[in-house]
């Protein structure tokens, strides 16, 4: 029998490499690499002055957590996210897919994981329990304004991992950093339903 539940979520996306696919483990090894990459590449780009293309189109890959929790579900997503910005147009859209998960387990915006009680999990505990999910999340609507974006993103037919599908669907916050905006990242709390 399957249940739907809403519960609090957050979405943080950090782009600006593109990574490796494998089962799942192997996957998820990749993208903790990665991530760990973007955020010293993101510390780096903070300390400069962001300037912003004001023509042309640019392409971000990177990483998506998706981390929510209630009182009984608990689901951490880690997915491919590649992003494009029209400068010309001042709109963002995107996809993130290629997702691996575990369950009954959340993950805050600087990708760290906790059990549902709040304790941090080992790296070992973590990667032991990560399986593969199937789904991509659209990044539609997207404006640019300045050196920040905003964009809707919804997954239409959810994110399917172990027998439950996931919903994530809200509006981003994001901004766009370093030297010719050659960063993004991004924040939002979202619904997310489980089916």
């Amino acid at each position: 029998m399957h249940h739907t539940s809403k519960i609090s979520a957050i979405i943080a996306i950090i782009a600006g490499s593109a990574l490796l696919s494998g089962c799942a483990q192997i996957n998820a090894l990749s993208k903790a690499s990665t991530l760990n990459s973007l955020n010293n590449d993101l510390d780096a780009a903070r300390s400069q002055a962001v300037t912003m293309p004001v023509s042309d189109t640019a392409t971000y890959d990177g990483i998506a957590i998706f981390g929510a929790s209630n009182d009984t579900v608990g689901v951490a997503l880690v997915g491919d996210a590649s992003m494009t910005a029209d400068f010309d147009a001042a709109t963002i859209s995107g996809t993130i897919d290629n997702f691996v998960g575990a369950e009954n387990v959340t993950a805050d915006e600087q990708g760290n994981f906790s059990d549902l009680d709040g304790n941090p999990l080992s790296v070992t505990d973590l990667f032991l329990s990560v399986k593969s999910a199937s789904g991509e999340v659209s990044v539609n609507n997207g404006t640019i304004s300045g050196s920040t974006f905003s964009a809707d993103y919804a997954s239409a037919g959810g994110i399917v991992m172990s027998g439950s599908t996931y919903h994530p669907h809200g509006t981003m916050a994001g901004d766009f950093i370093g030297s010719e905006a050659g960063i993004i990242e991004a924040t939002a709390a979202c619904d997310f339903t489980v089916n």
